[in-house]
């Protein structure tokens, strides 16, 4: 595409040209940082600076301007290798070396390494190429960073086979997963309901939690990590399946949803217990799940879980942590944990299982989530004046000191709460590194048990902690 771009001439004044640029200017960008000495272009030893135009080139032969690419290399690591160049000059020749390379990418074009596939992969090379760019006016932010690197993932998933048969279930694995088109029927084609938006988000979920040692090697060499862990898989979960409710959302939301998932919206179970996502497209669906959920069935609970984590989520009524919301309870401490730790702990309550499947239900119909009446153990219609944030700031609460009510208010002190704030941070960040731990040796089937000797200190502080953190606890509130 040709748009009219704006250089600096030799004389330093402004000068209109039409030039070809991609959506992010980026090859504007690099003329800007590319200064040439007169000399360079008419063979005389004038060692003032100008700036090229795409006319100036135009009227150069090749061979000049391959010399004049090789004056400008040259020139740039005498200044980057002498120890008496300033910073400025230094960074100014970085630049130029930097601002040489983008344009011969785009220039290039694409070929595909499987011929058979076409120009199926060009969108998510463009965006990969766009990505790994050093030079540009827009910067990728780490949201714009994880959607590419998302779709690197599928893509190499995609291309290796892991997704199932390239032309059947595997064709449409990706079209569900990126989300850019075709969803509809590639989801119908799997068996999922394409108007239940939650439950393909389910599905990326499900795909990004799996572990086996295809998608861990394509997913190290696409992060160029040594290591998949637990934290690595958030952002690309996240970036994907929020391509499915930007239309319908305000920025702002979306904004808002991002942070709440980024906080880690996934839990350790969902990556060390097999699950299915099941086509749970109707209200007695998921009352089914609820009544296997249970029973304590894991398939059902993961389910459940990831749905009702989707519902809280995506309707503002579960948010990232923030400290504004102990305000709302009246000063009383809650649970600071991230998305996917709150809902875990909900699938352990029987109060929270109930509000996590109404969640479900009730979102998807677009009307208000009710809240846990802990006195008739029953769901009711929360109240008027609460919003998203009060049930965010409720439900916290309820986690940490369960959803009976509580008598009186509490007697702890500021720099109590903000220790035993502390506290919960360091415990839950210990629980999901133990958990990362067990994952890796169960990625390297590593069977040989860890010394008694080197854990015996641990476990003694654990047994202790367990003891301090009990005299301190109301056992009363406790729910049986």
């Amino acid at each position: 595409m040709f748009v009219a771009a704006t250089f600096r001439t030799a004389s330093g004044k402004q000068a209109g040209e039409f030039t070809a640029v991609d959506g992010n200017s980026r090859l504007v960008s690099c003329w800007a940082q590319i200064a040439v000495r007169k000399g360079w272009l008419d063979g005389s030893e004038d060692s003032d600076e100008t700036f090229l135009a795409p006319s100036d080139l135009l009227s150069l032969s090749l061979d000049v301007r391959r010399e004049l690419v090789r004056h400008i290399i040259r020139d740039a690591y005498e200044k980057l290798d002498d120890p008496a160049s300033s910073i400025a000059t230094r960074n100014k020749a970085a630049k130029a070396l930097n601002a040489l390379t983008v344009p011969a990418q785009v220039i290039v074009g694409y070929e595909d390494d499987d011929a058979s596939l076409g120009m199926k992969r060009f969108p998510a090379a463009v965006r990969s190429l766009l990505l790994s760019m050093n030079v540009g006016v827009k910067q990728f932010n780490e949201g714009a960073r994880n959607a590419v690197r998302a779709e690197e993932i599928v893509s190499g998933l995609y291309a290796q086979g892991h997704l199932g048969d390239l032309m059947q279930d595997g064709e449409a694995t990706r079209d569900v997963l990126v989300g850019r088109g075709q969803v509809s029927e590639a989801m119908a084609k799997l068996g999922l309901n394409p108007v239940m938006r939650d439950l393909r988000f389910a599905f990326i979920v499900h795909q990004f939690t799996k572990q086996n040692d295809e998608f861990t090697s394509v997913v190290r060499a696409k992060l160029q990590i040594s290591r998949v862990y637990l934290k690595h898989r958030h952002g690309p979960v996240t970036e994907l399946a929020l391509r499915s409710y930007s239309a319908s959302k305000a920025q702002a939301e979306i904004e808002s949803i991002r942070l709440a998932l980024e906080s880690q919206c996934l839990w350790q179970s969902l990556v060390t217990h097999p699950w299915e996502v099941e086509n749970l497209d109707s209200d007695e669906d998921i009352d089914t799940l609820y009544q296997r959920a249970e029973t304590g069935q894991q398939q059902a609970r993961a389910q459940l879980g990831v749905l009702g984590m989707i519902a809280l989520v995506i309707t503002g009524n579960l948010k990232a942590p923030r400290g504004s919301a102990e305000g709302i309870v009246g000063h009383r401490h809650i649970d600071r944990g991230p998305v996917g730790h709150i809902v875990e702990e909900l699938l352990a309550e029987q109060a929270g299982r109930a509000i996590l499947s109404d969640a479900v239900k009730r979102s998807r119909a677009g009307q208000r989530l009710r809240w846990w009446d802990a006195e008739t153990q029953r769901l009711v219609e929360q109240p008027a004046d609460w919003t998203g944030a009060d049930f965010d700031a409720h439900l916290r609460l309820a986690v940490r000191e369960g959803f009976a009510p509580h008598e009186g208010g509490t007697t702890s002190t500021k720099t109590e709460n903000e220790l035993l704030t502390a506290f919960q941070h360091a415990l839950t960040s210990a629980r999901y590194k133990l958990g990362d731990l067990v994952d890796l040796r169960h990625q390297n089937q590593t069977h040989s048990k860890v010394s008694y000797v080197e854990v015996q200190a641990q476990l003694v502080i654990l047994d202790r902690m367990k003891e301090d953190l009990l005299a301190i606890t109301d056992l009363s509130t406790r729910e049986e």
